[in-house]
């Protein structure tokens, strides 16, 4: 994934708490709309693929995974 992708979800995502001391990161609607903004007539026409991130965390900030929702 590129890096930009993952600031991506760290500034402007979502994030849920799980059980086990994970954490996803991810881009709700209203998340998206907000990077849209933020980025304008620059964002790029492929940027579907970057909405449909997801990122896990471990308790001390490691990253788990990142892969695409299907």
């Amino acid at each position: 994934m590129p890096d930009v992708a993952l600031e991506l979800l760290v500034k402007f995502g979502s994030s849920e708490s799980s059980f086990d001391g994970t954490e996803r990161l991810y881009f709700s609607e209203r998340d998206w709309k907000r990077v849209k903004k933020h980025f304008g007539p620059w964002m790029p026409n492929k940027s579907g693929k970057l909405r449909d991130l997801y990122l896990i965390l471990a308790g001390d900030g490691t990253i788990v995974t990142v892969a695409h929702k299907h």
